[in-house]
C-alpha cells in the first residue's frame, strides 16, 4: 500500500494592531510571549514527521529574528530579497524576485507553506489565491507602527476567534480568517 499524499497548505501568519500595524522601527511594537509560542508551534507543527513546513519571509523581516534563533530552527527558511549580494546560511534558500519565488515554491517540498511578513511578502500572499488562511494575533491598540498589513477584509471571512487575552498589559486575541471564494 502506498503512502498518502496530503496536498500542500498555504497560510499567512501575521500579528497586526488595530491600525493594521505590523512593525516599528525595524521590530515587532508589542512583547506577547503567547503569540511567539504559538508562532513557533504553528509554524513548526507537521503530521508527517518526515517534512517540514516552509516559511517564506522578506530580507528585514530574517534582519528583525534574533541570530540566536536564525534560521528558524525546524523549518525551511526562504528569505526574498532583492539584494543579491545578501549573504545568508547555505542552508536557507534565497530568492531575489516573486518570479523566482513562484518557481521556487514548485520545487520544495514541504508541507505548510506559510509567508511570515513583511508587508510586500504578505501583499504578494494575499493575491496568491492558494493562500487560503490568516492565522491572525489581533493586538489591540494603536502602536504609531510604520509598516502595515495590507487590506485583506473583503477577501476573508472570520472563521474562528479566540476570546479577548491580556499579557503584560497589552489585549489580544487569535483569529483564523479563511479566503472567500
Amino acid at each position: 500500500m502506498g503512502t498518502i499524499q496530503h496536498s500542500r497548505q498555504f497560510a499567512i501568519v501575521v500579528a497586526h494592531d488595530s491600525k493594521f500595524g505590523i512593525g516599528k522601527n525595524d521590530s515587532l511594537p508589542w512583547k506577547i510571549d503567547e503569540d511567539r509560542i504559538a508562532f513557533r508551534g504553528l509554524t513548526s507543527s507537521v503530521k508527517d514527521p518526515g517534512s517540514q513546513n516552509l516559511v517564506i519571509m522578506g530580507r528585514k523581516t530574517w534582519e528583525s529574528i534574533p541570530p540566536r534563533h536564525r534560521p528558524l530552527k525546524g523549518r525551511i527558511n526562504l528569505v526574498l530579497t532583492e539584494n543579491p549580494s545578501l549573504c545568508l546560511p547555505p542552508e536557507v534558500v534565497i530568492c531575489h524576485s516573486f518570479a523566482e519565488l513562484t518557481e521556487q515554491i514548485g520545487s520544495i517540498r514541504f508541507e505548510t507553506c506559510f509567508v511570515i511578513g513583511g508587508a510586500s511578502v504578505y501583499g504578494y500572499a494575499l493575491k496568491d489565491k492558494r493562500f487560503d488562511t490568516i492565522h491572525l494575533t489581533e493586538v489591540t491598540g494603536d502602536f504609531h507602527c510604520d509598516v502595515f498589513f495590507p487590506p485583506y477584509k473583503n477577501r476573508f471571512a472570520l472563521f474562528d476567534q479566540s476570546p479577548i487575552k491580556e499579557e503584560n498589559g497589552q489585549h489580544y486575541r487569535f483569529s483564523i480568517y479563511k479566503r472567500e471564494n
